[in-house]
């Protein structure tokens, strides 16, 4: 499965078509604020000619940037709002043989994060580093809310890679190396942890 980055088809997409001027000029990020306050999706296709129903089938997305909500088939396998942790979700029984659409819609960041203040009784200070207010409340970019040396870009979008893991017995989830030094010896012992449907 693939998804172009929504981050550049907002800038270079608006730019190239001559819809929108540089950004980076003068005050033009102000003709740019809409973007970060409009809902985005993105749609895709890929092909599993015959699905294995002895197989796992995982969705991994590298990052999600950053409110979104993930499509396989038109039902929802999951949701996202955190652009640091990486997505990762079964979609076995979503699948068919052929064709498989996946739809990723993206929330407006500032709306998600006026909401989460609204829910809070005590109240937070709005600094006005940032355009928008209560960006703490949001896992992402905190600049993208523009900073005193930035400006205000809010995009939304897919970075890193979109796969689909296969795993029959068990998938590996994480590797944790500890390191412990005596003298001119080096001890390092290893954790894995694997993830599966069985007493693997």
């Amino acid at each position: 499965a693939g998804a172009e980055s929504l981050q550049r088809m907002q800038r270079a997409g608006g730019l190239q078509a001559g819809l929108l001027p540089d950004p980076y000029s003068g005050i033009n990020e102000e003709l740019w604020r809409w973007i970060g306050e409009t809902s985005w999706k993105i749609s895709g296709s890929f092909c599993i000619q015959k699905i294995d129903r002895q197989k796992k089938y995982t969705l991994e997305i590298d990052s999600l940037d950053t409110c979104a909500e993930i499509y396989i088939n038109g039902t929802q396998a999951g949701t996202s709002d955190n652009m640091f942790l990486k997505f990762r979700q079964d979609i076995t029984d979503l699948l068919q043989n052929g064709t498989n659409s996946i739809d990723i819609i993206f929330a407006p960041v500032p709306s998600v994060a006026q909401e989460r203040e609204d829910k809070y009784f005590v109240k937070h200070p709005w600094n006005k580093i940032n355009a928008y207010p209560h960006m703490q409340h949001v896992r992402k970019v905190q600049c993208h809310a523009g900073w005193d040396w930035g400006i205000t870009l809010m995009v939304c979008g897919i970075y890193g890679k979109v796969q689909i893991i296969e795993s029959k017995e068990a998938d590996l989830q994480d590797v944790l190396i500890r390191q412990h030094v005596e003298k001119n010896t080096a001890y390092l012992q290893t954790e894995l942890e694997f993830e599966s449907d069985s007493s693997v």
